[in-house]
Order: structure tokens, then C-alpha cells, then sequence
């Protein structure tokens, strides 16, 4: 990692990290709860997450070289988990 970017990388990193984390705890609430159980808004506030964080890299996308960096990695696994867990949904 470029010294000069390591700061913006770790941040990257860290909300490519985050929509991935809160895309996880929505499919965790939704099946390991019972329907009554579910609790509607934290599904909301963990969905905003995601959507907030997808729309940041969508407002700051980075060119993709020959060699990705961690935070295109980290995003394009997020990306993929999205659309795995959530596609057609």
C-alpha cells in the first residue's frame, strides 16, 4: 500500500468492511429469528449502511489497475456478497 494513500486505503477498507458486516447481520436476522421476532427497523438501519457505503465508493470509484489494491478487493468482495445473499431482492 502507497504510504502517501495508506490513510484513504484504510478507510476504504474499513467501509468495504462495513457494508459487508451489515449485510451479514440482515441475512443473521432474518434467519436465525423467528418472523415475529424480526425487528423491521434495525433491518432499515443496517440496509441504510449498506446503501450509504455503496453510494460513497459510488461518488468516489477509483480506476482499477493490474494489480487491485485491498480496498478494490475488499469492495469487489462486498459487491459480490451483495449479490449473492440479495440478488433479484
Amino acid at each position: 500500500m502507497p504510504e502517501c494513500r495508506r490513510i484513504e486505503s484504510l478507510i476504504r477498507i474499513a467501509l468495504a468492511d462495513g457494508i459487508t458486516e451489515a449485510a451479514l447481520l440482515m441475512v443473521y436476522e432474518q434467519r436465525f429469528r423467528r418472523p415475529s421476532q424480526v425487528n423491521s427497523d434495525w433491518l432499515h438501519r443496517q440496509n441504510q449502511k449498506v446503501i450509504g457505503g455503496l453510494d460513497w465508493f459510488n461518488s468516489n470509484l477509483t480506476e482499477v489497475s493490474s494489480s487491485p489494491t485491498l480496498d478494490q478487493v475488499g469492495l469487489a468482495v462486498a459487491l459480490d456478497y451483495l449479490d449473492f445473499r440479495f440478488a433479484g431482492g
